[in-house]
């Protein structure tokens, strides 16, 4: 169950089954099951608490830090590498949701769903470094590490935000539509893939001249999607009919269709191993399918509501998983 602190900031107003979370009078539209709020489940490897109402979760290869985005609370956990406990909580905006670092420069960007602004922390001092305005609802952010440059999907706006990571300027707008909630980034190609649930579509957009490139149809209501760099592979996660769409990188074309748990929200890619995770946040499991088969190998039991996922690459090949009706992180062990 949500805490009451989760309660009187989220605003349950469910209409086949749309959330409307409202928070300083600003009604922010997100797609989350009613039966979202069951209870909890088994512990699959280890629990660590953090804030409340976790939803986005981004782990810097490097050092093995892990920050959370507590959206119930308006601020950042921070979880050491060596032992996952907490160590520093960084105020941001509110409702943070996505989450994103670009680990050359130890730099985390937060999406504020609520307040339309992404926050800039140094990951040495964990101090707010910058607040940078973007458009309305900016939920899912990634950076191209290559280039420095960070993108926002704003959900309840029509375009993707540009933002140069050196200076924290917002440096162009990219048309896509509404209800687009998430992005990623191929850090080989450079393309930037966007999830446009309110088409039931995924976009490709060229990262050089910010254009879309494609418009794929996919399932019903991607809200997350992922990279496998090593693969150009993409997965959408079809969060009202349960599949991840999985999309061929330089055709397109979606090249299979995967059943997974009830209502799929994170998904996340290993590209050390080609596995791919997907967080069931109506029946608090995580999906494991193999990359090369696009098959489901395991159901592992989690928490309640999970919702984001992180990989920590090759060091220890961890997954972390937010549980946003536990307030809890769990790790699972990567294959």
């Amino acid at each position: 169950m949500f805490s009451s602190v989760a309660r009187d900031i989220v605003s349950a107003c469910f209409s086949r089954g749309r959330l409307a979370l409202v928070a300083g009078g600003v009604a922010v539209a997100l797609t989350i099951p009613a039966t979202a709020f069951a209870a909890g489940g088994p512990n699959p490897v280890s629990t660590f608490p953090v804030g409340n109402v976790p939803l986005g979760v981004a782990v810097n290869p490097i050092t093995g830090t892990t920050y959370v985005a507590d959206a119930g609370d308006g601020a950042v956990s921070v979880l050491s590498g060596q032992t996952h406990r907490v160590i520093a909580t960084v105020p941001v905006g509110s409702i943070p949701h996505g989450v994103a670092i670009d680990w050359v420069t130890d730099t985390i960007y937060v999406g504020n769903v609520a307040s339309n602004t992404v926050t800039v922390i140094n990951g040495r001092t964990n101090q707010v470094k910058a607040t940078i305005a973007v458009g309305d609802g900016p939920s899912g952010v990634a950076v191209n590490w290559a280039t420095d440059t960070v993108y926002v999907a704003n959900f309840n706006g029509d375009a993707l935000s540009v933002v140069n990571g050196r200076t924290d300027q917002v440096t162009a707008t990219i048309p896509v539509g509404t209800g687009v909630g998430w992005v990623a980034v191929d850090q080989e190609t450079g393309t930037v893939w966007a999830a446009g649930e309110a088409a039931n579509t995924v976009l490709a957009i060229n990262g050089r001249t910010n254009k879309v490139t494609a418009v794929i149809p996919v399932g019903n209501e991607p809200f997350v999607v992922a990279v496998n760099d090593a693969t150009d592979t993409v997965y959408a996660a079809n969060h009202a009919d349960n599949t991840i769409s999985v999309i061929d990188g330089r055709t397109s074309e979606v090249k299979a269709t995967v059943p997974v748990g009830a209502g799929p929200f994170g998904v996340m890619a290993d590209p050390m191993s080609g596995t791919v995770y997907v967080a069931n946040f109506a029946d608090n499991t995580v999906s494991e399918i193999d990359g090369r088969t696009n098959q489901v190998e395991a159901t592992i039991p989690v928490g309640a509501g999970p919702f984001g996922l992180a990989v920590a690459g090759a060091l220890t090949r961890n997954v972390y998983v937010t549980n946003a009706n536990g307030n809890t992180v769990q790790i699972i062990r990567g294959v």
